[in-house]
């Protein structure tokens, strides 16, 4: 494909073209390719939504009010696509804190977590179908301002406690649920307004799904693509995902 047209489906898109993506498309495909575990074996670890569920793994000290909003936070983003999943809130445990160990380097407060080897880690020790939140204190392995990663395909994000509320949680819900981008881009998406060029203050269309979201609002195009996406999950098991 010449750069110039990839560059150019890359940056712009259209209404039509991306329902059918996060139906049918790229971003569906992306989203149930299978993965591989931390021993190598190749696991549709996607399919932790038959179960339904989404855990909540929080540290013993966390203050119950920061749990109660980052729990609100995954709900909230739930009940607004009407999906017919359940939050559990659960102790760091075992499995977990093994997973972190072994996807971890340094030592004290300032260990740094590998977000795909411990994807990798977590998976391989699964026992059901479910995905999994984990709120711990560390520095992610992203930029050094990076607060939560979150993957539908593995079904698994992590937050960092120090900066964990309903606001993060729910932007990074939108990540775990199969939001795999971020609103600026493409940049243009021909059928909506553009997030980036206002506020909803000003008449415009601000997004959760910012890098750095200045809304807990979804903008018209992310809601549609998870909707798509879900509708399509649906096809692919056999299922309903949406609550009657």
């Amino acid at each position: 494909m010449p750069l110039m047209l990839a560059i150019g489906i890359f940056c712009v898109s259209e209404k039509h073209i991306w329902h059918w993506d996060w139906s049918y498309g790229f971003h569906a495909g992306y989203n149930c390719q299978p993965v591989k575990d931390i021993n190598g074996r190749k696991v549709e670890a996607w399919r932790w939504v038959e179960g339904r569920e989404i855990r909540l793994y929080v540290p013993d000290d966390m203050s119950p009010t920061r749990v109660d909003h980052t729990a609100e936070g995954i709900r909230s983003l739930v009940r607004d696509l009407n999906l017919d999943l359940h939050l559990r809130v659960l102790p760091l445990d075992s499995r977990t804190l093994a997973a972190l160990q072994r996807s971890s380097q340094g030592t004290g407060r300032d260990y740094t977590i590998s977000f795909n080897r411990l994807c990798r880690n977590l998976i391989a020790t699964r026992t059901g179908q479910y995905a999994e939140v984990i709120v711990v204190k560390c520095i992610l392995d992203g930029a050094a301002d990076t607060m939560g990663m979150a993957n539908f395909t593995y079904g698994v994000s992590l937050i960092d406690e120090r900066c964990a509320c309903g606001p993060l949680a729910r932007h990074e819900t939108g990540h775990l649920l199969g939001y795999h981008m971020h609103d600026n881009l493409p940049f243009i998406v021909f059928g909506y307004s553009n997030p980036q060029w206002g506020k909803i203050r000003q008449g415009k269309e601000s997004s959760l799904m910012m890098p750095a979201p200045d809304s807990t609002v979804l903008s018209a195009r992310s809601r549609d693509a998870l909707l798509s996406f879900w509708e399509s999950l649906s096809r692919r098991t056999g299922q309903s995902y949406f609550r009657q």
